[in-house]
């Protein structure tokens, strides 16, 4: 339930950033760190599905379109060093062999 004073295209943009954040957490996590906290398919799937936001954020209501950019290119920033990996990641899932 969204509280009173919310407008859904905040909780969407908000939406948007934390699965941002999420997979490029998951990256580090799993780069950076050595941890493991879901499979590879799993995380391009994960990160694939980020390309939603923006057709989401279409659809709110067109006077918070500012914010909604806005919340696109953070958020594309934000995924911005997890690019290469999911390249790699969808070939080597996709057709079975690293690039």
């Amino acid at each position: 339930m969204i509280p009173r004073g919310v407008s859904m295209s905040k909780v969407v943009i908000a939406g948007a950033l934390v699965h941002a954040v999420c997979v490029t957490l998951l990256w580090v996590a799993a780069m950076h760190w050595d941890t493991r906290v879901v499979s590879g398919p799993v995380w391009v799937v994960l990160a694939w599905t980020w390309l939603l936001w923006p057709i989401l954020l279409l659809s709110t209501s067109a006077r918070s379109s500012r914010h909604a950019i806005a919340a696109v290119v953070v958020g594309a920033v934000a995924l911005a060093p997890t690019a290469g990996e999911i390249y790699a990641f969808t070939v080597w899932t996709v057709g079975g062999f690293a690039p």
